[in-house]
């Protein structure tokens, strides 16, 4: 155990050297592995023996492959690449709090300023959902398939810690009339944003989650902070019209609402500015119509 770092910092200087990847481009020796990586020919021939020690790459006459765990596992282009969570579990302020646990378990708390890495709006929590969505993207399915029990229909879901927001949006992909309610930090939004534009671009559809009504969410207001919220997230306004309105109205059930077509309530706004060349003149509202009638 004592000798545990020497294999972490390894495999850690491997992925940051992009070392499993230029592998990945095809078997090559100690000088063009280090050309690849831009570092000195002896440094990457000896931590490419290491690895190779290790399991994580073959060696024969001089030329180094990766091995099929790091194919699979290391390798940037793999899809099932899990590299990127070295960021977050190799962070300097994890693996500083291990270097002091005599310490910590002296005091009893941790030896990092405040309270540690649950500080409010510590930015070590944006690395992870960054970082660990590869290996919680796998995971996000079975977690959603456990919650739901085969639950179909209308259901409401918090998730409370959502940081990547994958959880939530694997409940979604299951059961596409799931409200998911995601609460976390302010840093984690940016986070979650990233992951909606690549859910909605993989297919899923999307519906509005404000959940307007209960205490603090005012109507008519919060709907167009979820809008800008979308577009920040890269998608475009029209998009966003039909998340809002065809798309709500269907994971409803409301078959007389949602579109303007004869037979269907005639509930709408008029605007004084397109809203397809800016989805926040979706606020520029002139008059409110339900079922037909001026509302003042």
């Amino acid at each position: 155990m004592l000798q545990a770092h020497q294999r972490t910092a390894a495999l850690q200087a491997g992925i940051e050297l992009g070392l499993f990847g230029a592998l990945g481009e095809g078997p090559a020796d100690a000088a063009m592995l280090a050309a690849k990586c831009g570092a000195s020919e002896r440094g990457t021939r000896v931590l490419a023996d290491y690895l190779t020690i290790a399991g994580l790459l073959t060696k024969q006459d001089g030329v180094y492959s990766n091995s099929e765990v790091s194919g699979t596992f290391l390798d940037p282009k793999s899809p099932a690449c899990l590299a990127s969570i070295a960021k977050f579990l190799g962070n300097k302020e994890m693996v500083e709090t291990c270097k002091g646990l005599t310490q910590i378990v002296r005091q009893g708390r941790t030896n990092l300023p405040g309270q540690g890495t649950v500080e409010p709006e510590n930015p070590m929590w944006v690395e992870f959902a960054e970082s660990m969505a590869p290996i919680m993207r796998a995971t996000a399915p079975m977690v959603a398939g456990v919650a739901l029990q085969g639950t179909t229909g209308p259901v409401k879901v918090l998730d409370i810690a959502a940081g990547h927001g994958l959880f939530g949006l694997g409940i979604a992909q299951q059961n596409p009339e799931a409200q998911i309610v995601a609460v976390d930090w302010a840093q984690g939004l940016d986070v979650a944003k990233k992951n909606l534009k690549r859910v909605f671009d993989s297919g899923v559809r999307l519906g509005f989650g404000t959940d307007t009504g209960p205490p603090g969410r005012f109507p008519g207001f919060f709907e167009h902070m979820e809008m800008q919220l979308m577009a920040e997230a890269g998608l475009t306004p029209a998009q966003i019209i039909q998340i809002a309105t065809k798309n709500s109205a269907e994971f409803l059930g409301a078959k007389d609402l949602g579109t303007l077509e004869s037979g269907k309530w005639a509930d709408l706004i008029v605007l004084t500015k397109n809203p397809l060349d800016d989805i926040l003149n979706s606020r520029s509202i002139e008059t409110v119509m339900i079922a037909g009638q001026k509302v003042n």
